[in-house]
């Protein structure tokens, strides 16, 4: 079982970013566990209405939002990312190809919870990822426990690899036009 130790050059001051290399198939599928159990810890405060006359009101479900930029491997990255927070019960909008800022803004449509992998202005063989809890960008020190956790749960687990279990929520595609229209509208209004 791999230990990361060469991963962990990754988790920089404000993201994980580094050569393509490194971001094997175990360790993406260890950092989607992490990040899976980093929101299963939060606190869930988006509620859907079950019907009027039901006893209960409520299903509290945390949505995290995913999306990707146009680097070779990022699309292929954000999807192994969004089937295993799927498979941990996490409801996941996908919103394909979109920059940071696109990613933030429907991130705040929501609970506040997104991943983007992006490298952003890095050379092309680089890959990376960026996110957000809570509407919050993580510390240095956030990230920096994220790879301890990734690191502790690949040492207490034989296998990181979830893609043989079924997914738990359906993963909903919004619509290319949908994320743009609705991002640039947005804009739009600020500025009227």
């Amino acid at each position: 079982m791999p230990s990361f130790a060469a991963q962990h050059s990754l988790f920089r001051a404000y993201d994980i970013r580094g050569s393509r290399q490194h971001f094997t198939d175990d360790f993406i599928h260890a950092l989607g566990n992490a990040f899976a159990y980093l929101y299963q810890a939060q606190p869930s405060i988006y509620r859907e209405n079950i019907g009027e006359n039901s006893s209960q009101s409520t299903n509290e479900k945390t949505i995290v939002v995913v999306g990707h930029d146009v680097r070779d491997g990022s699309g292929s990255m954000a999807q192994i990312l969004a089937d295993i927070l799927s498979q941990h019960g996490l409801q996941v909008i996908q919103l394909g190809l979109v920059t940071t800022p696109m990613m933030i803004f429907w991130a705040e449509q929501y609970q506040g919870h997104g991943i983007i992998v992006t490298a952003s202005h890095s050379a092309k063989d680089i890959l990376g990822v960026k996110w957000l809890v809570n509407h919050i960008s993580p510390s240095s020190a956030d990230i920096q426990t994220l790879y301890q956790q990734l690191a502790s749960y690949n040492s207490q687990n034989s296998s990181v690899k979830t893609n043989d279990q079924p997914v738990r929520y359906k993963q909903q595609q919004l619509p290319a036009n949908q994320v743009t229209s609705t991002y640039s509208d947005a804009i739009t209004q600020v500025f009227k």
